[in-house]
């Protein structure tokens, strides 16, 4: 098995989703990323408004995902009370 890197993403506390061969994970900064499967390349990025320790969930075209951080945790950094809650994408452009 080749292992392709061509950057570092930020840290995730899960692991991400894999679909169509495109892998999509989320990170404790926020940020959310997607890449080709075959050769590890980028495909988009977005910043999400809180942190992103949840399971990503795909239904069709539309991702769905958990923002923030447990009271149990305390503060993160990027941490935004504002941004907790659940979150919804299309994928379709």
């Amino acid at each position: 098995m080749k292992t392709y890197t061509n950057e570092s993403q930020p840290a995730s506390l899960v692991t991400g989703y894999l679909a169509n061969d495109v892998y999509i994970v989320g990170s404790v900064e926020g940020t959310i990323q997607a890449y080709h499967a075959k050769d590890g390349k980028k495909i988009w990025s977005h910043k999400n408004p809180a942190p992103i320790i949840s399971w990503l969930i795909l239904d069709d075209d539309s991702l769905f995902l958990g923002g923030g951080i447990p009271k149990m945790f305390g503060e993160w950094a990027g941490s935004n009370k504002k941004g907790h809650g659940l979150y919804a994408y299309s994928l379709n452009h």
